[in-house]
């Protein structure tokens, strides 16, 4: 089984303001109890500047406290401005839930950020 998920979409042309959070999406445990490689994919718009961190929670009905930061990224694409950036990240990890968050943004846009497994 592979599945594939789009936390961020395209029609987010700009960051609307320094924090953003995804719904949550269901995460490798929910369908499967096994500990497998979930690869993360950020495509970022021309003069991104921000950071990015991807976030599971183990609890089948998570608060605001039963999150933990999975993957954390800073990414500052200014230098090029004229073209974005794509990023894929993998880490392990046996999450029920997933979300992605965006804080520290000042400048630029996101085209998508999403998971596979």
């Amino acid at each position: 089984m592979s599945t594939y998920i789009v936390f961020l979409g395209s029609s987010l042309s700009t960051v609307a303001g320094p924090t953003l959070s995804s719904p949550k999406d269901k995460g490798i445990a929910y369908y499967d109890a096994r500990n497998d490689i979930v690869t993360a994919s950020y495509n970022l718009g021309s003069g991104f500047n921000g950071k990015i961190l991807m976030q599971g929670s183990l609890v089948e009905e998570p608060l605001d406290s039963d999150w933990s930061d999975v993957v954390e990224s800073v990414y500052d694409c200014r230098l090029i401005p004229s073209v974005g950036e794509n990023k894929l990240l993998n880490f392990k990890g046996n999450f029920v839930w997933m979300r992605a968050i965006v804080t520290e943004y000042t400048t630029g846009s996101i085209q998508r950020v999403s998971i596979s497994y």
